[in-house]
């Protein structure tokens, strides 16, 4: 199923909601970022991924990226850090900041 939810004609909030449920629901959004558009699904849902890999003709064995909004979101992530690690990304989120991490 396709749904195009646009913030101009429904608001910040329909098009969060929207987001929310399509990637709670295992799908694949797609959503305007600075320079370009971006592919969202749940991380953890491999079937969420291999679809974007599809999308995108990806090899399965390639990284991808993955955003998280907010700094409770990325504490497993981070507890797989060493301390000092955790300390420096500590200081430099929130913020506009790329990690770049064994998967």
């Amino acid at each position: 199923m396709t749904e195009v939810v646009s913030v101009e004609e429904g608001g910040v909030d329909a098009a969060r909601i929207a987001l929310e449920e399509c990637i709670w629901d295992g799908g694949v959004a797609i959503f305007p970022a600075d320079t370009l558009y971006g592919l969202a699904c749940d991380p953890l849902s491999g079937v969420a991924v291999e679809r974007i890999h599809r999308i995108k003709g990806r090899d399965e064995g390639r990284s991808s990226a993955v955003m998280y909004f907010s700094a409770l979101a990325m504490r497993e992530l981070l507890a797989g850090l060493g301390a000092r690690a955790r300390e420096a990304v500590g200081a430099l989120l929130p913020g506009p900041v790329t990690l770049v991490v064994a998967n």
